[in-house]
């Protein structure tokens, strides 16, 4: 309907605007009139029906805990207050249920690295006598006693591949056998027992 220009008695108020309030609700502009306070109040309520109604459809729209603050910090007691701390509540709820589960996951994953880690490290640890190694000289004799070692265990195969022959050791051979043996000894070699023992069986 049109709001008429010709309002009098007490109802008059300083010139304005003309509105049509349309059957839906919403407010359309005409053109200049004297309003009255009433019809003014009911075009006021209007627009904020309107305002409220849209930022609800926002809120609905966009459905994050954000979107419903906004309408409630808007319209503390607005038509769907109600329904905006309920869903603001709820994924609140779920946000939390999906951030322990994520804890927990990382929680999990953490301890199975650490444990494959340290299983996977001890394989490859040093052993013992290289655990105990202090200074780059122990690093050498520990290089030294392996080389000689291995020179000895050559010499001794070498022995008992002639003596399988039928042949005869020769006394240059078991000399530098005894050789290597002593030094072997001497080092503390952890092999010298096993090529002590094959050399006497030569």
């Amino acid at each position: 309907m049109t709001i008429p220009n010709n309002l009098e008695g007490s109802n008059k108020t300083q010139s304005g605007i003309t509105f049509r309030i349309n059957e839906d609700g919403s407010i359309t502009r005409i053109g200049d009139f004297v309003v009255s306070p009433k019809l003014a109040n009911k075009a006021n309520d209007a627009d904020n029906i309107e305002v409220e109604l849209k930022l609800w459809n926002y809120a609905e729209k966009e459905n994050t805990i954000s979107s419903y603050n906004l309408y409630l910090k808007k319209y503390p007691d607005g038509k769907h207050k109600d329904e905006a701390n309920r869903r603001i509540k709820s994924m609140a709820e779920r946000l939390g249920r999906r951030k322990r589960v994520r804890l927990a996951v990382v929680s999990v994953l953490s301890c199975s690295l650490l444990i494959l880690f340290l299983v996977i490290g001890y394989r490859f640890l040093p052993n013992k006598a290289d655990r105990n190694l202090k200074t780059p000289n122990e690093l050498d004799q520990l290089f030294e006693v392996s080389e000689l070692e291995r020179r000895t265990e050559k010499v001794i195969a070498a022995m008992e591949a002639t003596k399988r022959l039928g042949y005869a050791v020769d006394t240059d051979s078991k000399k530098k056998a005894e050789e290597l043996l002593f030094e072997l000894k001497e080092m503390n070699s952890i092999k010298y027992n096993e090529l002590n023992r094959r050399y006497n069986n030569l």
